[in-house]
C-alpha cells in the first residue's frame, strides 16, 4: 500500500510550496484602520520625493510622521529625506 501525503509533508521536489508557506508566515494581517495608515503614510512619502521602496519601508515602520513633515516643510526632498527618515 503507497502512503498518502499529508498537507504539510514534503519530500524536497516541491521547494515552490515551501516558498510559499514562508511567504504566508511572513505575511501579516493588518485590520482596515491599520491598512488606512500604512496607505496614508505610503502616499505621504510617496509625494515627498521617496521612492516606491523607500514609501513602503517608511509606511511599514514606527518611524515618528512628525519627523517627515517638518523636512519637507523645510524643504528636505528624494534621496536626503530618504537617508534621514530611514
Amino acid at each position: 500500500m503507497a502512503a498518502t501525503a499529508e498537507p504539510g509533508d514534503t519530500d524536497g521536489s516541491s521547494s515552490c510550496d515551501m516558498q510559499g508557506l514562508a511567504t504566508d508566515l511572513e505575511t501579516t494581517i493588518l485590520s482596515t484602520e491599520q491598512q488606512r495608515v500604512v496607505l496614508h503614510r505610503f502616499t505621504e512619502a510617496r509625494a515627498a520625493g521617496l521612492t516606491r521602496l523607500e514609501a513602503r519601508l517608511y509606511a511599514e515602520s514606527e518611524i515618528d510622521c512628525g519627523l517627515l513633515r517638518r523636512l519637507v516643510a523645510r524643504g528636505c526632498r528624494g534621496r536626503l529625506l530618504a537617508r534621514i527618515v530611514l
